[in-house]
């Protein structure tokens, strides 16, 4: 019964997946791209739970092909965060409004279509669906406990790592960038397991479910924030125009007050990373 479920809950992805990369192409819609490579982020936790069911089933290889679609929607949807980025902020001060920024961030936006049309419109997503019968044939041999017991596990391992990295006293970005990540996959993890294991799940999961996508959320705008600092990199070394150079220098203020803030806003998250699963202790 369980195997039926797992199937589903996969084709439903993938169905998902087209219809959004379809919104995209169709009405070149922003919000079809972000929703297209959250589908495939979940779909990269989906791979990862279940090679820590059955490790004959390699993630990298079969998620490959969806990778290649969300890496080729990247840069459109960086530069679409930037412009919305930018309007907030120009709202509050017009020293902002940076004309040669904007035209710049639009070029990287058009640049940034380009791309994903050209890889998306070549995207057979029968192939996609045809991934099912490796997964069948991944959990043929696999009972329902075994598999409940393997994929709870690793969401608990998950939950010790971020534990881990929470608890260190390291500061650097590159620890927050590893936070954000795997915060993110543990999230869509839990959902997975929420929806093909649900008879598991305790009440007490709903803490850390919550704590995790607070996580993945904050360090999202964080993250938002590097993106920006990156761009202004790149814009100032084309080099700007003089107009837009005592607003660059404001920008730039702004967005490493608002990463710090962000950071802090992180620290003070009180996380509870017990595992939400009483049975992993049960059945371990």
């Amino acid at each position: 019964m369980y195997k039926k479920i797992v199937l589903d809950y996969f084709n439903a992805r993938v169905a998902g997946l087209e219809q959004f990369c379809s919104l995209a192409l169709e009405r070149k819609e922003p919000e079809g791209i972000h929703q297209l490579r959250v589908e495939n982020k979940r779909l990269k936790a989906f791979f990862c739970l279940l090679e820590s069911i059955n490790p004959a089933l390699e993630a990298k290889k079969y998620f490959s092909g969806f990778r290649q679609l969300s890496k080729s929607g990247a840069a459109e949807r960086d530069a679409f965060v930037q412009l919305e980025l930018l309007n907030e902020l120009t709202a509050d001060n017009r020293e902002l409004e940076l004309p040669g920024y904007r035209e710049f961030i639009r070029q990287l936006e058009e640049t940034g279509w380009n791309v994903f049309q050209q890889t998306a419109a070549a995207i057979k997503f029968q192939d996609f669906y045809k991934k099912a019968e490796a997964i069948d044939r991944a959990l043929r041999n696999v009972t329902q406990k075994r598999a409940e017991s393997r994929a709870m596990r690793r969401f608990e391992a998950m939950c010790n790592l971020l534990a881990g990295l929470k608890s260190s006293r390291s500061a650097a970005d590159q620890v927050f960038h590893q936070i954000r990540i795997v915060s993110k996959e543990a999230y869509f993890t839990y959902q997975i397991i929420q929806n093909c294991f649900s008879s598991y799940i305790e009440e007490e999961g709903k803490e850390p479910a919550l704590f995790l996508k607070q996580t993945h959320q904050l360090l999202g705008r964080w993250h938002d924030c590097e993106i920006c600092r990156s761009c202004l990199k790149e814009y100032w070394a084309s080099p700007p125009k003089i107009s837009d150079q005592p607003g660059l220098e404001a920008m730039r203020g702004i967005i490493l007050e608002r990463k710090e803030r962000l950071k802090e806003e992180f620290i003070k998250l009180d996380p509870e990373f017990k595992a939400p699963f009483r049975s992993v202790h049960r059945m371990s």
